[in-house]
């Protein structure tokens, strides 16, 4: 279930963040987010008009700010509701920028890259039973770097995606090195096969 997915990326590193379901339009349209968004009737400022269609614009603004406490390795994921016209889906995320693995004495410092992070992801479809029925097809996203991403299919459905920030977009966002990201349906990672 859900809390095997927390745990897991809990043990590679991961920290659980938690952030709003109402977001400012423009927060969406700056990763091109916008279309199929929920405005509210009544809300409570211009900052939260929408409701979220992806959990990766808030939780990047949660590492930016973490990167201005100094902090050479962030990784922060969150499981949350995402909400269109028409449907709601339950999505676990993840945004990660900096060191490869924490500090250590006598060890080289090493950036995150790619391969990463589709580890962190991969390790995921395990607590599916289901390894084998993931595959990764290129991805062609206006908010993914179009030569480091890919699209997560299980059984040849799309249920996710992985790969590193659009460097236009990161840029737009404060950041000033490579930041990946993935986001992902969670009921594909907590449908089990049955036997």
């Amino acid at each position: 279930g859900v809390g095997a997915l927390r745990e897991q990326l809990a043990a590679r590193g991961w920290l659980e963040a938690i952030t709003f379901a109402f977001v400012a339009r423009a927060q969406l349209e700056t990763w091109g987010m916008a279309d199929a968004a929920v405005a509210l009737a009544n809300p409570l400022s211009a900052e939260l008009s929408v409701m979220r269609t992806s959990l990766l614009p808030g939780l990047a603004a949660a590492v930016v700010a973490n990167r201005s406490r100094q902090q050479t390795r962030v990784r922060l994921f969150e499981t949350g509701r995402v909400y269109f016209e028409d449907r709601e889906v339950d999505r676990i995320a993840g945004v990660a920028c900096g060191r490869a693995v924490a500090e250590q004495w006598g060890e080289p410092a090493r950036t995150l890259d790619f391969f990463d992070v589709k580890g962190d992801v991969e390790s995921l479809f395990a607590l599916a039973d289901a390894g084998a029925e993931f595959s990764f097809a290129p991805a062609s996203l206006p908010w993914l770097h179009p030569g480091q991403s890919a699209e997560v299919r299980r059984g040849g459905r799309v249920v996710g995606h992985v790969g590193a920030l659009h460097p236009v977009l990161a840029r737009r966002l404060d950041f000033d090195e490579d930041v990946f990201v993935f986001e992902l349906d969670r009921d594909a990672l907590v449908e089990r096969r049955v036997p």
